[in-house]
């Protein structure tokens, strides 16, 4: 439905003329992509009481966003808890949430989704600006697909995507700025780190991104390359002491690395081999358990991850 959407928007597109009634067309559609299916998938799901990947009835968390609402209760009434996956950051955000909201589950999944579509909407507004609206409409009509599958629950996938949009908002605009504005870079760089710590994803872009910025910073002379790298490794540095500090203090006897990121790296090679095999449709439901599955023997392992 989304991809037909944004095939129907560029041909709308096409056989517009006027500017100014073009340039309003535009917009709407951006905010249709970005905002109005994911509003449209949320009530479908609450009021309709559907069952998603993450959600039965609409409301009941099943699968890692229980592990997640049990880590985050016990937090709210223990003031600590145990987390497997040596994750801290998500569960207290949510036992937040829970106590501002009363344990008002649907509250905290429109005020996730409404955080969502704001983040996405301005994010293509940027690309709109800058690179086209091609672009723009893409990046939207991705971005949408990728959230619908999570949309709902205690899902890190969506604190994780506001993270990382959030910091991909503040990277163009030190791409964009004519005068690159190096606290964007500072900011882009807090909000990502703490992403990775909420979601950990592709090991090797965020040193990609860093390299990247070092070159970038050091030809444009935007500032002195040793203070660039002093602020940039103290900001680093304080985002995972602070996420140490965290887990030590309020998930003690916690797993103290990511305990399944390796499970999620093999996933991702799983994926693949079921892509170039041509067996998507027999995709299982929870690739990150197949690692087990094949390797039974690790059952077996004893001691720290």
């Amino acid at each position: 439905m989304i991809l037909i959407s944004v095939v129907l928007f560029l041909l709308l597109d096409i056989f517009l003329k006027n500017f100014r009634l073009n340039l309003y067309i535009r917009i709407s559609c951006l905010s249709v992509i970005s905002c109005g299916y994911l509003a449209i998938l949320l009530s479908i799901i609450q009021n309709d009481l559907i069952d998603t990947r993450w959600l039965e009835l609409g409301k009941f968390s099943i699968n890692d966003t229980q592990d997640y609402f049990d880590q985050s209760i016990e937090y709210l009434f223990k003031n600590e808890f145990y987390s497997n996956k040596g994750r801290v950051i998500a569960p207290i955000l949510f036992s937040g949430l829970l106590g501002e909201l009363y344990l008002n589950v649907h509250n905290i999944q429109i005020l996730l989704t409404f955080l969502t579509c704001i983040i996405t909407f301005y994010a293509s507004i940027l690309i709109y600006k800058n690179y086209g609206y091609g672009l723009a409409i893409l990046f939207s009509g991705l971005s949408v697909d990728y959230i619908a599958e999570h949309i709902g629950g205690f899902s890190t996938e969506i604190v994780g995507y506001i993270l990382g949009a959030t910091a991909f908002i503040f990277f163009l605009k030190f791409k964009l700025s004519k005068t690159s504005n190096i606290n964007n870079y500072y900011i882009f760089l807090l909000f990502i780190l703490l992403g990775y710590l909420v979601r950990p994803s592709y090991p090797f872009v965020l040193p990609a991104i860093l390299l990247w910025s070092f070159l970038y910073v050091k030809k444009s002379k935007l500032i002195n390359i040793y203070k660039f790298i002093f602020i940039s490794t103290s900001i680093i540095l304080m985002v995972f002491l602070s996420n140490r500090l965290i887990l030590e203090k309020k998930a003690p006897v916690s797993a103290k690395t990511f305990g399944n990121v390796y499970d999620s790296w093999y996933a991702i090679h799983e994926l693949g081999r079921f892509i170039f095999e041509g067996r998507y449709k027999e995709l299982p439901g929870l690739l990150w358990t197949q690692i087990i599955k094949q390797n039974p023997e690790l059952n077996n392992l004893t001691g720290d991850e």
